[in-house]
């Protein structure tokens, strides 16, 4: 019989009295590192899900990582970002919150530490998770545990991952405990992401990132790939109104060149006071190759 059956086929009762008399299922592992707790979780649509997990919980050993890095923690994060778009959800997803919940609390009063900090094989630690999934009271909770310049494989830090999301809590609360200026795998700091979200996403939670992140910045940076800010929000600006082709798209328009000529001024405003690396900037060709763009950006900047 597999140790899932175990629990399916009895009440909680029934649970405790096996692993009471034979602890040592408790400790049992399959093929791929889980125990009985980590294999139950597939289940967590079940009517008596939330009973049977809070009772196997007292059983088994909760810093166990499987053999892809994974602990209780991961595994549950990673099944609520699957389903935390379907409306469906909402009820599986409160009851995994609480779960989470639980967990965090015993590794904090256990001291384990080590086991909020554990990452997927992506590099996406239990504080990311939290982050996509906007669960900000949790991410309060870990603050004095967690490592906050900690990276997944693309190089991105918790910082940027909330620029990314758009959330205005995570940024100011990761503001004085992260490296505002450290580059990803692609060359780009935190408050790139909010001038490319934005462009994607028309939000104005990303205008308000920007504000907060921009008097930490350094305004002069290139990226290998998009140039400096100044350049980036020209470029976005230039190719909107490329594809301005009717009445919709025109009000689109609109409003981006209303938000980016604040990200503009705000840009311009640092700018006046070296205006010798401006003229150096403005000269590199290799990041203003098209001659329009160039004279769009003369003409911004000198009125």
């Amino acid at each position: 019989m597999r140790l899932t059956d175990i629990v399916i086929n009895n009440d909680g009762e029934g649970i405790k009295h096996i692993l009471e008399e034979t602890p040592f299922l408790a400790k049992e592992q399959n093929k791929k590192g889980n125990n009985v707790l980590m294999m139950f979780l597939r289940y967590y649509q079940r009517y008596d899900f939330y009973e049977k997990v809070l009772i196997l919980m007292d059983y088994c050993d909760l810093t166990q990582v499987n053999k892809k890095g994974k602990n209780v923690l991961i595994m549950i994060l990673g099944i609520m970002l699957v389903g935390h778009s379907d409306k469906l959800f909402k009820d599986t997803l409160s009851t995994l919150l609480k779960i989470i919940t639980l967990l965090i609390s015993r590794h904090i009063n256990h001291k384990e530490f080590k086991m909020l900090n554990v990452r997927d094989l992506l590099g996406d630690s239990i504080l990311i998770k939290l982050i996509y999934l906007d669960c900000f009271d949790l991410v309060e909770t870990l603050i004095p545990y967690i490592d906050f310049n900690h990276t997944n494989y693309l190089g991105e830090t918790p910082l940027m991952i909330a620029a990314k999301k758009g959330n205005i809590g995570c940024v100011k609360l990761f503001l004085s405990r992260s490296d505002i200026n450290r580059l990803n795998k692609g060359g780009l700091t935190a408050i790139f992401y909010t001038i490319i979200y934005h462009d994607k996403c028309h939000s104005k939670k990303f205008q308000n990132i920007f504000d907060i992140l921009f008097p930490y910045c350094d305004i002069f940076y290139h990226t290998p790939l998009h140039g400096n800010m100044l350049n980036l929000c020209i470029r976005i600006l230039y190719r909107t109104k490329q594809v301005n082709t009717n009445n919709r798209s025109q009000l689109m328009y609109d409003e981006k060149f209303k938000t980016f000529s604040h990200y503009l001024d705000s840009i311009k405003n640092q700018y006046k006071y070296h205006y010798h690396r401006l003229i150096w900037c403005l000269n590199q060709n290799q990041f203003y190759p098209d001659m329009l763009i160039k004279q769009l950006l003369w003409t911004y900047l000198m009125v």
